[in-house]
């Protein structure tokens, strides 16, 4: 963890080492205070090759460190005639794993999709049902985020409660 130094390590493991093994998952946003010589509100950028990193450096402290995007704003998704504005997010394959959420239909991501830079997307449940008429008919057809066309590979189970951990916006679910 050279990026981050041995003073994180030694607190993470602190921290994390007293709720069993487990996953960390990894939100990239924005410093929330200042350091020497920096100021607060510095982006905060992680790759898949810096949480394997770190995943391969700490397998005494969790089973898996993922990097998780969520786009800091709602994108216009559009699937047939129908536009929605939804919360999109680039997540790990094995995502399902340790945040709980379970398949509807289809599969999930794999990892040579994200080897291979795959446009695929999984939906939640709601906004399937709402792109498409019923969850089930998304699986196989096409949407649009922006220029950027994606073939839906699945959808997730409908979920109760919060989707996301730290998020005020209303829920895709």
């Amino acid at each position: 963890m050279p990026a981050w130094g041995v003073g994180f390590r030694d607190f993470a493991h602190a921290e994390l080492s007293r709720y069993g093994r487990a996953a960390l998952i990894i939100d990239p946003q924005f410093t929330s205070s200042g350091f020497p010589g920096h100021r607060a509100g510095i982006s905060v950028r992680v790759s898949r090759e810096d949480a394997a990193v770190a995943e391969r450096r700490n397998t005494d402290l969790v089973d898996a460190i993922l990097a998780e995007h969520v786009a800091p704003k709602r994108f216009a998704v559009r699937a047939r005639e129908q536009t929605r504005s939804l919360d999109v997010s680039g997540v790990d394959p094995r995502f399902l794993k340790y945040r709980n959420f379970k398949l509807a239909f289809g599969r999930f991501l794999d990892p040579s999709d994200v080897d291979q830079a795959r446009a695929v997307a999984v939906l939640a449940h709601d906004a399937a049902r709402e792109l498409y008429g019923e969850a089930a008919l998304a699986v196989g057809r096409t949407l649009r985020i922006g220029r950027q066309l994606f073939h839906v590979v699945g959808v997730l189970e409908r979920k109760q409660g919060r989707q996301y951990i730290d998020s005020t916006r209303p829920e895709n679910s």
